[in-house]
């Protein structure tokens, strides 16, 4: 998407700093048009809750212009919300050139004011005009004579401070003769999120390989990085700005070694994509829920995504003292101290930034970025307003996690058509994929052309492919199957099961049928919808053979099945759900375990040719779904003294029995006085690593000693609160990493807690105050602010900033920060309760 400059005003602030306010139209290419602003024509203010803490921070900018007879403007209120993006820039000194020149090779400016000593902060008309004479090989003498000839004045180099677009949702405007002030608003857009489809693995139609049994990952087997899905989701907003991380949390896998964030992947490709069984997440809340998880922020600075942890992120030099003691073997103390000592010593505070693009692509190794601000020293307090307040410390975190993705497992690829027509087979141009308002959940559905949809006459149009690499296979146990549920018990002692329905699988199919008559009419109508259920057999089954399902008889057969479902209610989804039974035992000598695939054949729906009102059908959640165990009862007793009645779950040992939800209290483990206590919703970090399961059966005849198995899709659980499986950790936690893993690891959700006791250990003072910026890059919410008055106030931190206004023209900024306190780690007790 192009824009164009339209409309621009330049001018400096209070400090003779220059700013600029550029509004850009959409596909504009004509003159730069002025603007004449009010005595205050631009405030920027950063939109944080309460609880510093909340993952997102949003902008927006008032403009306060003045229209005369000669200057004029568009009637911004008559289009869309992307149509004009706002711009606004700060001009650039040569000293802040430098530094950022220095920091991104990797080096360090050890003071900033000792280079303004030495260099002007802005070139001037004269200074510009001997470095084009110098680039042309020529030569200037005199630059006094120069001066002296011309009215010399700053010229500046701008860069963005701040960008979003133009939002009138009412326009009032003054019905008096010219000059009259107008006021504009601009917002970057994040509060908006919530309109957009969270991303999903893919758009080319595929997703991931199947996961092994004993792979997985803290990044899952495959999907959308952090840093992808993050981007993507920042994409909807069209700014198109680079992404500047500072986190410090890594995994540790016993496989596959060690994986940093962002680039884990939390939201594994698949059912953990979606919400809800089949649903898409709305961009916002997945994005809260990923930061929150991270215990991270997000919020808009210098025309970038800064993406920065709430707590655990100080000094680079005392993190890189800390993992040089941690990888000796030697546990850190005083940590404290020593960002204390560091910041009093250095009067500087340099941050790891990671860098990416607005695509998610990184950009740069690791560098350290200088972001600190001295009180008075660089902001200087004005207003007498400046406050400090005490809140009162945490005696416990909780954490929540929940998930609608648990307690069930799918049979067939893609149920809800997200990733288009992967895993669906479609006959001819019987159906094709739809993206009409008319779903059920997500955004697509399957829809039957019109071609096909009248008369008796049978014709497949879409069905779910099972020779992709990962479509699971299923056993179709009989009620009298041979079954060796430890895969160790020669067939001699194998012993007959009873098992309850078809391994506990049901068919869903969701269905639409549109008709665009009145109520009354429609009733006299019914379309007969209709389908077949196969089971596939499996070359290793070869006593069994094909067959399909008989929903009225509940029994399998190998002739041709058509099943029907008559439809007089239209207009609404509704389902067709068919709890499958197990197959027919056939007899001795053959004691194999049947092994296949299910299939579901959709056909056209036998519409009357007087239904004249009939529109289309759609469905969407057509699905093979595990929900339940699987319930076996012994005819002979069981080998081993294994129970009778007993449980035999297809899926792993937590099929319907996950639980849906938990809690985790993080409590403080000496005594305090208070009862402040914090909340958190989080969402479940998915162990991947138990995403499939072998499942053991008999496959000889009698006298066998031959077992075979088969992999199955699991219920998928959570690393939490069992951290056994991945590895999470600071840099603080990384202790002895060179001799293998060990107890210092701690789960996600724990070190998270951890963060947030180790700022509430004590009271947080919190600042609150108005400000005036000495030097000509202007304060942003990426920055730190040190309060230091020398024997007077001198915190051991700098403070984090979490709510920010700037006045533009007088250089000043109403300020809300408070002090974090990232020492050792203070003892904590874990609580944890489920349901």
């Amino acid at each position: 998407m192009s824009y164009g400059v339209k409309y621009q005003l330049s001018f400096s602030d209070v400090l003779g700093n220059g700013k600029q306010i550029q509004i850009l139209k959409k596909n504009y290419s004509g003159d730069v048009l002025p603007i004449i602003g009010t005595g205050n024509p631009l405030t920027i203010t950063w939109n944080a809750k309460e609880d510093f803490y909340s993952p997102i921070i949003g902008s927006s900018c008032t403009l306060n212009f003045m229209v005369t007879d000669s200057v004029q403007y568009d009637d911004f209120y008559k289009f869309d919300e992307r149509e004009y993006k706002v711009v606004v820039n700060y001009a650039k000194s040569k000293i802040d050139s430098f530094v950022d020149r220095v920091e991104i090779d990797g080096g360090i400016v050890e003071s900033s004011e000792c280079i303004s000593n030495a260099i002007s902060n802005f070139e001037t008309i004269s200074t510009t005009y001997r470095q084009r004479v110098i680039d042309d090989g020529g030569i200037v003498e005199s630059l006094s004579c120069v001066q002296n000839e011309i009215t010399d004045s700053n010229v500046y180099n701008f860069e963005t401070y701040w960008t979003g677009f133009l939002v009138v949702d009412r326009f009032k405007e003054k019905l008096r003769s010219f000059p009259f002030p107008v006021s504009f608003k601009a917002f970057d857009g994040l509060g908006t999120l919530k309109k957009y489809d969270a991303p999903i693995y893919t758009n080319d139609l595929s997703v991931p390989a199947p996961q092994t049994a004993s792979g997985g990952t803290p990044t899952g087997t495959t999907g959308l990085t952090d840093v992808e899905r993050i981007a993507t989701i920042l994409q909807n907003l069209d700014l198109d700005l680079p992404l500047y991380f500072r986190t410090d949390i890594a995994a540790r896998d016993e496989d596959l070694g060690e994986v940093v964030f962002p680039n884990t992947i939390t939201f594994p490709a698949g059912k953990f994509e979606f919400t809800k069984n089949y649903d898409l997440y709305d961009a916002k809340t997945q994005l809260e829920l990923l930061l929150t998880l991270y215990h991270c922020r997000i919020f808009q600075s210098f025309g970038r995504w800064y993406i920065v942890q709430n707590s655990n992120i100080f000094d680079q030099n005392v993190k890189d003292d800390i993992l040089t003691s941690v990888s000796s073997g030697t546990v850190p103390t005083g940590i404290r101290a020593s960002i204390t000592k560091q910041i009093t010593n250095q009067k500087r505070e340099v941050l790891k930034t990671t860098i990416f693009n607005s695509t998610g692509t990184s950009q740069t190794a690791l560098y350290n970025q200088q972001v600190l601000k001295i009180a008075p020293k660089n902001l200087v307090p004005i207003n007498n307003d400046l406050v400090r307040e005490f809140i009162q410390p945490l005696a416990e975190n909780r954490r929540e996690a929940s998930s609608t993705q648990l307690n069930f497992a799918n049979y067939n690829n893609n149920p809800g058509f997200e990733y288009g027509t992967f895993g669906w087979t479609i006959t001819g141009t019987n159906a094709a994929l739809s993206t009409t308002e008319t779903v059920k959940q997500g955004k697509n559905t399957m829809r039957i052309s019109d071609s096909v949809s009248t008369g008796s006459v049978e014709v497949i149009c879409f069905q779910n492919d099972t020779t992709l690499s990962n479509s699971y296979p299923v056993i179709g146990l009989s009620q009298e199957s041979f079954l060796d549920a430890i895969g160790s018990v020669p067939p001699s002692f194998a012993f007959l099961t009873d098992f309850e329905d078809f391994m506990g699988i049901e068919l869903n199919i969701g269905y639409f049928v549109e008709a665009s008559a009145s109520k009354s009419t429609v009733i006299t109508n019914q379309v007969d919808l209709r389908y077949r259920i196969y089971f596939e057999i499996d070359a290793g089954s070869p006593t069994y053979t094909n067959s399909y399902y008989d929903v009225d008889n509940k029994t399998w057969s190998t002739s041709v099945k058509t099943n029907t479902k008559v439809v007089k209610t239209f207009n609404s989804w509704q389902n067709i759900k068919v709890d499958l039974k197990g197959l027919d035992y056939i007899g001795a000598p053959h004691y194999e375990t049947p092994i296949g695939k299910l299939k579901v054949f959709i056909l056209n729906p036998n519409v009357p040719t007087s239904f004249t009102d009939y529109e289309a059908i759609y469905f969407d959640n057509v699905a093979f779904e595990n929900k339940r165990p699987v319930i076996a009862t012994f005819d002979s007793g069981p080998p081993n003294g294994l129970p009778a009645n007993l449980i035999i779950n297809t899926n792993g040992d937590d099929v319907g029995d996950l639980n849906k939800s938990f809690k985790e209290v993080a409590r403080r483990q000496s005594s305090i006085e208070v009862s402040n206590i914090k909340s958190q919703k989080t969402p479940y970090m998915f162990n991947v690593r138990t995403e499939l399961t072998k499942f053991f059966f008999n496959s000889g005849g009698s006298g066998s000693t031959s077992t075979g198995f088969a992999i199955m899709p699991q219920v998928t659980g959570m690393n939490f609160p069992n951290p056994e499986t991945f590895y999470w950790y600071r840099t603080r936690d990384n202790y002895n990493a060179g001799a293998g893993l060990t107890n210092f690891y701690k789960s996600l959700h724990r070190i998270s807690s951890q963060m947030i006791m180790n700022d509430f250990r004590d009271f947080v003072s919190q600042y609150e105050g108005s400000f005036r910026e000495t030097q000509t890059r202007p304060l942003a919410l990426n920055n730190r602010i040190l309060f230091d008055w020398p024997n007077v106030l001198s915190e051991a931190q700098p403070a984090i900033i979490d709510k920010l206004k700037y006045n533009v023209k007088n250089a000043e900024f109403k300020v809300t920060s408070h002090i974090p306190n990232d020492d050792d780690d203070v003892s904590l007790n874990f609580v944890v309760t489920t349901e």
